[in-house]
């Protein structure tokens, strides 16, 4: 149904011209930059081959511009727009044969550009970040969470992607912190995505569904809510039935963290048929098809414990594996467990708190048709460091995840243009995905504390974005890039570059 004049959830719809493809007028000064890096290359929607000789899978499309490249969105919920801090931004910068490129970029925010909304203190635009063909027109939309917006309320923007860049965009107004997370799929089976998105009016969550007419430009809130998910949500078709199932990480009571697994339908969520895993929950989420089945695999990123935090901590964190069943969906239990404490795991001895698992993603890396996994340590200790955060790239194959062959990298590694510091956070968000179409899924990891501006707990500051080219080896450090806000011309000061990344 339409949200237009209800009491619930208002719909604002502006037809200006947000963005145009170059850098040439964007709100925050979005001209040129330093020069483009040749950075990287990877993947891109859910493998589905069931051939024995495996063709290189694909995680997600995050092609703004339809000109056959991912592009990257990175949000900076804590930037200071018009004088406002911690208004939020979205920096999108686009694919090429050479990777990424800052010069080509554009920068979001509210009351700019054709953006609907006004900037205000602590909104919070950019906190989360989806994308998805919501219009069925072919080209890639990007829906951007701000759950601090209109007092509280939250806010989902809706940017659609064109040949010429951004050209529309539509705004809905929720109840209680509306965009606290956010995903998309075909949870209808209606040939284009529809947005997920959670609210927070208790700690449990709430799980909205919105879509978008085809062509079109207005959003509606479906009939179908989901009572559980606040922390992350994994899209994709687990049960095999050819509708997207729904995934949502929530808080129980005490504090752990559990999952909810909805299935999708004809009428989209199936709340009714809601299963519940406890103590199964975690800080981030990804999902795609990984043995090649041609079910949705469900990957869970538990940096912490289920109770006691860090004090009860005995594995450096954990990241579980939870393959789809027919007819079933979510399994009782995951089907494989890996922490730092896994045999071959790189990196040195695990420790308390490393938090292994804060972020996880998946893409082909090295082209052999296999999903490999890049899990973030947020607060790995490296070089005498505390908190300075680390990355862990491993292999997939026919028997899951191996640590064979593994990669493990840090601001310190040589080629990174960085240096491992306390408090970076090397690891909060990463991404794996083909920027130069070259086969290969490359790596984007941010690191929230570069730049530390919080003077204690939890160390946030400006925030720094890494990007290593994916290769036939692996990742290739010599090929890297590190940039920052001042690298597409984008306010730095606590900006928290780098909350999320739009996968």
């Amino acid at each position: 149904m339409s949200l237009s004049g209800t009491a619930r959830v208002r719909v604002f719809t502006s037809a200006a011209v947000v963005v145009a493809l170059v850098a040439a007028g964007g709100a925050l000064g979005a001209g040129a930059a330093s020069a483009a890096p040749a950075a990287t290359a990877g993947s891109a929607a859910s493998g589905t081959s069931t051939s024995a000789a495996p063709v290189s899978p694909t995680v997600h499309r995050s092609d703004f511009l339809g000109n056959g490249y991912n592009d990257l969105a990175l949000g900076a919920p804590g930037g200071t727009v018009s004088g406002k801090a911690g208004a939020g931004y979205v920096v999108v910068t686009f694919g090429s044969r050479s990777g990424l490129q800052p010069a080509r970029r554009v920068v979001l925010t509210q009351g700019h550009g054709g953006i609907p909304g006004t900037p205000t203190a602590n909104a919070g635009f950019g906190s989360a970040l989806a994308v998805g063909d919501f219009n069925g027109d072919g080209y890639t939309d990007l829906a951007i969470g701000a759950p601090g917006d209109a007092g509280g309320k939250g806010s989902v923007t809706i940017v659609f992607g064109s040949a010429h860049g951004f050209t529309h965009a539509t705004r809905v107004v929720g109840t209680a912190r509306l965009g606290t997370a956010l995903a998309a799929g075909d949870v209808a089976r209606t040939g284009r995505a529809q947005l997920l998105a959670t609210q927070t009016p208790s700690n449990f969550g709430e799980l909205d569904r919105f879509s978008v007419p085809r062509h079109g430009y207005t959003v509606h809130k479906e009939a179908d809510q989901g009572i559980y998910g606040s922390t992350a949500i994994a899209v994709g078709d687990m049960n095999g039935d050819g509708y997207a199932d729904v995934v949502a990480s929530f808080a129980e009571v005490g504090g752990s963290m559990a999952l909810a697994y909805y299935p999708g339908s004809a009428h989209g969520v199936v709340a009714s048929k809601v299963q519940v895993r406890m103590y199964e929950g975690g800080a981030d989420m990804a999902m795609a098809d990984l043995n090649h089945d041609g079910r949705a695999d469900l990957v869970v990123g538990k940096p912490l414990p289920p109770f006691g935090g860090c004090a009860q901590d005995s594995t450096g964190g954990s990241v579980s594996v939870w393959y789809g069943k027919r007819s079933v969906g979510l399994g009782a239990a995951p089907s494989q467990t890996i922490t730092e404490r896994t045999a071959g795991m790189p990196g040195g001895a695990w420790a308390q708190c490393d938090e292994f698992g804060s972020s996880v993603a998946l893409g082909d890396v090295n082209g052999d048709g296999w999903l490999d996994l890049a899990v973030g340590a947020q607060q790995k200790t490296v070089n005498g460091h505390t908190r300075a955060g680390a990355v862990t790239i491993l292999r997939g194959g026919p028997k899951g995840f191996t640590t064979k062959g593994a990669q493990f990298l840090t601001l310190s590694t040589a080629g990174l243009h960085a240096r491992a510091g306390d408090n970076s956070q090397f690891g909060w968000m990463v991404d794996l995905a083909d920027f130069n179409h070259d086969g290969h899924a490359d790596l984007a990891a941010t690191a929230i504390g570069q730049g530390e501006t919080s003077p204690g707990w939890p160390f946030y500051g400006d925030g720094s974005l890494s990007l290593v080219t994916g290769t036939v080896g692996g990742l290739a450090p010599s090929r890297a890039a590190y940039l920052t806000p001042a690298s597409f011309g984008a306010p730095a000061h606590a900006a928290l570059f780098g909350w999320v990344l739009a996968r």
